[in-house]
């Protein structure tokens, strides 16, 4: 194309609707998510992914200060 770099906003953001879509559509279905289980993050990667140590650090944070303030 002849440009050093090119940059597509949506594109991720579409895959990620299109893969919750057929996920929800599979669970709808069959009850289960089980047979696309190769084509989902780890609950291990998902965690890492969003965070979560992170909020559960500003959780017990702010929670026992809102106990305290309570008391």
């Amino acid at each position: 194309m002849g440009f050093r770099i090119a940059i597509f906003p949506s594109e991720s953001q579409r895959a990620a609707i299109y893969a919750m879509r057929e996920a929800l559509a599979m669970l709808k279905r069959d009850g289960s998510t089980e047979a696309m289980d190769d084509r989902l993050a780890t609950f291990k990667e998902r965690d890492r992914i969003v965070g979560l140590e992170e909020w559960e650090k500003l959780e017990r944070k702010y929670l026992k200060s809102a106990i305290e303030k309570e008391r």
